[in-house]
């Protein structure tokens, strides 16, 4: 934006405002640059408004920046007249540094001179659906007592505003509509911007229900190649997401069934071996191979041991069918824990619990 002396507004200050030392005066007056000043400057070299304090300093007025005062930016025989030349000082070094930018992406960084894609919120509202009324949010109302909250709406067709009572029908639904911008100079001072064309609109299908190509964009992706225009697509989405989370529910579902089922297994040989650490499973037949501790052989399937009898053995057999049940590869069996100390054989082991 554009800034002037006569839009200035002075806020006087006193002692207390700077913590002491200080490079500027007890008193003064504070006023703001705005980060989007000057005008003509792309939002990517956009920074935070500024609060400068003007002052005066052995007969004559300077501006500092309030924050940091290390630099005067003007002076001038009175405040108005040392903001206004502070103001042209900032505009010229903005300028210079958004240039400096946009040199330093183009030759260090390979990119353009601005981010060339640009994703606009142009329309935010909450739906508020019954299964008799569409209607806009305008604001919830607490409910009184052990009476359902309230919604306050309006009629998007242009009805006026009434109120529903949330009778345990009521569903909102939140509806974001964006635009993207593909270097057509428009610069929206509130934008997403991205290098690229993958990750803008992976960012407009996670950030907004609708969008539109900006119509002065030279070439841009076709917002109904990227946005479902039926509901078969969104019924789709809809199924994705389901089976994603269902997949990861029974995963977490086996790691749980697999560490109860050899806590059980453990259970078993102890009885005979209360020093067992650690089994191996001949895995194409579900047998048990060997039984060992931390640092001895305590039981093996062609030994002379009786002490794990055959029907303690037998019932590790079963115990493993049920906890194996779901994938006994090799990759399902390393993610659960079991090593394959020798490659060339189908045994594995695997620790037993505590």
């Amino acid at each position: 934006m554009n800034a002037s002396t006569d839009q200035i507004q002075f806020t006087a200050y006193g002692p207390e405002r700077f913590p002491r030392p200080s490079a500027l005066a007890e008193r003064g007056y504070l006023f703001t640059v705005p980060g989007d000043f000057p005008e003509g400057i792309h939002p990517n070299c956009h920074v935070t408004d500024w609060e400068m304090a003007v002052y005066r300093n052995q007969g004559e007025w300077e501006v500092q920046v309030a924050e940091y005062a290390t630099k005067v930016w003007g002076t001038g025989p009175s405040r108005r007249v040392a903001a206004g030349l502070a103001l042209l000082e900032i505009e010229r070094h903005r300028r210079t540094r958004a240039k400096e930018i946009a040199e330093n992406r183009v030759s260090i960084l390979g990119l353009e001179a601005v981010p060339p894609y640009e994703v606009e919120v142009t329309d935010e509202v909450t739906l508020v659906l019954t299964p008799e009324v569409i209607a806009h949010l305008d604001r919830t109302e607490p409910a009184d007592g052990d009476r359902p909250a309230h919604y306050q709406v309006t009629d998007p067709d242009g009805g006026g505003s009434y109120t529903i009572r949330d009778d345990g029908r009521v569903s909102l639904h939140p509806l974001t509509v964006g635009v993207l911008h593909v270097r057509c100079g428009c610069a929206p001072a509130i934008a997403a911007r991205f290098e690229n064309e993958r990750d803008a609109v992976a960012h407009i299908r996670e950030a907004l229900n609708a969008w539109s190509t900006c119509p002065e964009s030279p070439s841009a992706p076709a917002a109904a190649d990227d946005q479902p225009d039926d509901e078969d697509q969104a019924v789709e989405d809809a199924l994705a997401d389901d089976f994603e989370h269902a997949y990861k529910e029974a995963e977490a579902a086996r790691e749980a069934m697999h560490e109860a089922g050899i806590a059980m297994v453990a259970r078993v040989i102890r009885r005979a071996l209360p020093d067992a650490t650690r089994m191996s499973v001949r895995i194409e037949d579900l047998a048990l191979v060997l039984v060992e501790s931390d640092n001895a052989l305590l039981w093996a399937e062609q030994g002379s041991s009786d002490q794990l009898h055959v029907g303690m053995v037998n019932d590790v057999r079963a115990h493993l069918a049920d906890v194996l049940a779901f994938g006994q590869d090799p990759e399902v069996l390393d993610e659960l824990g079991w090593t394959q100390p020798d490659r060339q054989t189908a045994v594995f082991t695997v620790a037993l619990p505590k």
